[in-house]
């Protein structure tokens, strides 16, 4: 089975994904897992926190263009800027929450 993205607005296909096989999909799970236990896992809690809260500052800055895209491409809500927002928050939150564990531990 494929996939398909179709914007809500306008009801045109924009794009077709093939179906994943069970075999890649165990494959891309288990690179993710061995990134995770032979990578990021390793890493001292300050530069994990370094890491994310790079990937939110550039989210931010990215977030306009991301939400004006998004709506003309794909049909998507007025809210989807504040979801966006969410989950830039979320992030900075967690690098904060980070830092501030990673103190304490020092």
């Amino acid at each position: 089975m494929t996939y398909q993205t179709i914007n809500p607005t306008t009801g045109k296909l924009i794009k077709t994904y093939p179906d994943i096989s069970n075999q890649s999909l165990e494959i891309a799970l288990v690179n993710a897992h061995k990134a995770f236990e032979t990578n990021w896992r390793h890493r001292p809690i300050a530069e994990r926190s370094q890491i994310i809260s790079a990937t939110a500052a550039e989210s931010q800055q990215r977030l306009k263009a991301a939400w004006s895209s998004s709506i003309s491409l794909h049909g998507r809500p007025l809210n989807f800027h504040s979801e966006v927002s969410r989950t830039v928050d979320l992030a900075v939150s967690c690098q904060n929450w980070g830092s501030a564990n990673s103190l304490m531990r020092s």
